[in-house]
């Protein structure tokens, strides 16, 4: 069996592969919750929405499209923050993550995505800062060792690998 989509392979090793970390909070058990599916099935594609819309402009930014200069483009920058917006309400409060009591697949999806954006020069800017409850999220996960360990690093085509500080190292 092939998975292509990362949101159908995580919810396939979450569901595979029972066994959790012993970290606080705990991973979760699933993709979402029972009770609660078609909500956190939401923040899971709206999370989704933001990535798609990040990778959009940085892969037609290395085929030389400006942000500025692009009408598709320029609205995939201007909803982030609206995005970015709604998910700031998703979000009970500065202390949780999208699934409370642990951490789940959308706190790791978002924070993937936002720090993509961060560490590379994509000219879209989603100035996560200006929400304080995914600043704090974004906070509590740096502070995980499993994310500490993974950084989430610049990348384009040519990368082969990264200097300690996160440089990144290109073919010769």
């Amino acid at each position: 069996m092939k998975l292509w989509e990362s949101g159908l392979i995580a919810e396939y090793l979450l569901c595979g592969y029972p066994e959790r970390a012993a970290a606080q909070p705990p991973p979760a058990e699933g993709a979402c919750r029972f009770s609660h599916e078609w909500r956190d099935k939401l923040v899971v594609s709206t999370i989704q929405t933001l990535g798609t819309a990040k990778a959009t402009i940085s892969q037609l930014q290395w085929a030389g499209v400006d942000v500025s200069g692009n009408a598709y483009l320029q609205r995939s920058s201007d909803r982030l923050p609206h995005v970015l917006g709604w998910l700031e309400d998703h979000l009970t409060d500065d202390t949780s993550g999208f699934l409370p009591g642990c951490l789940s697949l959308p706190d790791i999806f978002l924070a993937c995505h936002i720090r993509f954006a961060e560490n590379r020069p994509i000219g879209a800017d989603s100035r996560a800062g200006d929400y304080p409850k995914i600043s704090a999220l974004l906070s509590r996960l740096d502070r995980r060792a499993s994310f500490r360990n993974c950084p989430v690093w610049w990348w384009e085509p040519g990368v082969t690998g990264y200097e300690n500080d996160g440089t990144p190292i290109y073919t010769q």
